[in-house]
């Protein structure tokens, strides 16, 4: 069994990425749909024979938690929703380093929302993964055709709705201190500690896909789509402030990233290139500000993402497709 895992795991890192870095969407997609094959025929989503030692019981669980933020990475696209339902995942959440002995619940704690006493004390890579499952169900809306056939936005009984909630309840988690995250870093970690640490890089990242997942929701080209399924009673109010939140989100993005490019803090990921992609975007968009202010504000901030992408410390071979997508 130990051998498989460890089968799952080299398949997770060595192919899959290289197709994806080089480039190769079609060979990447290829290769995380047998990583998810592996991961479920193993039975990686459930929890693992209670007779083994501690140490391969957690492995097994970061396993497949690995391979779930694979799929809800790749599934950033129109019309490929994830492949690893929620539902399915029984598996215990990965344990804090700090306190291994402390049980960690399953992903069913992200239904006690808004109650997030619970994730306050859950590993950061933990708290990515919850984050990761309300991508999930971003990408389910926003980026299938049958959310058009779903209540509007705007009615409290819509997904918008609730996946809006689950967002506002992390806020206090992901969100505070986004400005200066290298004294968040020494508040977590101390300064001895190097910025290459996984741990620190689960920080980051839980908090660079939640503001990814804020963007998404609120984007303006889906809120456009909706706008035409449901032009005759948009109300105007609720475009205004989607925009406004959208537009909040990206330049905290922005400021992630811009930190990951001056400290090389772990910027191994290729998929931050995703990321300054969908923060590029919306600074594109409000370069057409009337407000002089902001147009020269957002220009700043979009040649920030185009810095990350041509520049940063890491340029993976997809990252000239994303330049050209967000230069034009």
């Amino acid at each position: 069994m130990i051998l498989l895992v460890s089968y799952c795991s080299f398949t997770i890192r060595t192919p899959v990425l290289k197709g994806y870095l080089a480039g190769q969407h079609r060979l990447g997609w290829v290769k995380i749909g047998l990583a998810v094959r592996f991961a479920q025929g193993l039975r990686l989503n459930v929890e693992p024979d209670p007779t083994v030692p501690l140490w391969q019981q957690e492995e097994q669980r970061r396993v497949f938690w690995s391979v779930y933020l694979l799929d809800r990475f790749v599934s950033c696209c129109r019309l490929r929703p994830p492949s690893i339902l929620d539902v399915d995942c029984t598996v215990l959440l990965p344990n804090n380093e700090l306190s291994p002995q402390a049980r960690s619940p399953t992903l069913a704690v992200i239904k006690d929302l808004p109650d997030v006493s619970v994730c306050k004390s859950l590993d950061h890579f933990a708290q990515l993964v919850l984050v990761a499952s309300i991508l999930g169900r971003i990408e389910r809306y926003n980026l299938q055709q049958s959310a058009m056939k779903t209540s509007p936005p705007w009615d409290f009984r819509s997904d918008f709705a609730k996946i809006s909630t689950m967002l506002l309840s992390f806020e206090t988690l992901l969100s505070i201190g986004d400005n200066d995250l290298a004294t968040l870093i020494r508040k977590y970690f101390g300064n001895e500690q190097a910025y290459e640490k996984p741990r620190i890089g689960h920080l980051i990242w839980s908090r660079g896909l939640y503001h990814l997942t804020c963007c998404l929701l609120h984007h303006p080209f889906f809120l456009y789509r909706h706008l035409e399924h449901h032009k005759e009673i948009f109300p105007r109010s609720f475009a205004l402030a989607s925009l406004r939140h959208c537009k909040e989100h990206a330049e905290k993005l922005t400021t992630i990233l811009r930190f990951i490019h001056e400290t090389d803090c772990c910027a191994r990921g290729s998929f931050l290139g995703y990321l300054a992609v969908v923060a590029g975007s919306v600074h594109k968009l409000y370069e057409h500000s009337q407000d002089m202010t902001q147009k020269a504000r957002s220009g700043r901030l979009s040649q920030q993402c185009l810095d990350f992408l041509e520049q940063g410390p890491v340029c993976w071979g997809n990252y000239p497709r994303m330049v050209s997508s967000c230069a034009s």
